[in-house]
């Protein structure tokens, strides 16, 4: 759970699209209760951290990796469209502008392609008109990664915040923990009125 490992997000995430179909076609799942991204630090190679946001849905998260058929599968599902199509991402983005602001940031042409034909669909799905979402809502690169950046810091901030938050509950359950079972050998050593001779 401290690193999201739900199928479902890593499905939709990667576009297994046919695991994903399996995944939400399962009797009983709960769209509206299924697990989000969550806020973590990863160390790649020499201890350099990467930072992801949390609070991401599976819709999401097809949008921000370009995932254009499973975004198309998960809006053609009536119960995952009105869970996620309208969520915010943890900074107060939707997903039109999330998307549109990844589009800003991405160099390869294809790609960005893959996330107008995305904005287009999500677009429809809420019902808005998408070439006016694109013309409005793609900001310039340089404003792009601006934002960005900002994002990044509030992120390392929300972590190290976590992390601190982590450290002094384990420590207080630690001490607990010794508070509990912790017998002393020798208690005259701790008696205040012992001689000291």
């Amino acid at each position: 759970p401290e690193h999201s490992g739900s199928p479902v997000l890593h499905a939709a995430e990667l576009g297994y699209d046919e695991v994903l179909g399996h995944l939400l076609g399962a009797t009983g799942y709960d769209f509206a209760a299924a697990p989000l991204t969550v806020d973590r630090k990863n160390f790649l190679g020499q201890g350099m951290p990467q930072y992801e946001e949390g609070g991401l849905s599976p819709l999401a998260l097809a949008a921000r990796n370009s995932r254009l058929s499973t975004v198309k599968l998960l809006l053609e599902i009536p119960e995952a469209r009105s869970a996620w199509l309208h969520r915010t991402d943890s900074f107060g983005r939707d997903l039109v502008e999330a998307t549109c602001e990844r589009m800003a940031l991405t160099t390869r042409e294809a790609v960005k392609e893959e996330l107008k034909q995305i904005v287009g669909l999500l677009c429809a799905a809420s019902g808005r008109d998408g070439e006016a979402a694109l013309r409005e809502l793609v900001p310039t690169t340089a404003v792009a990664t601006l934002n960005e950046r900002r994002r990044m810091r509030e992120l390392r901030a929300r972590c190290l915040v976590a992390e601190r938050a982590k450290e002094a509950e384990a420590r207080e359950k630690g001490l607990a923990e010794i508070a509990k079972h912790y017998v002393p050998t020798h208690p005259q050593l701790y008696d205040a009125t012992m001689p000291l001779e």
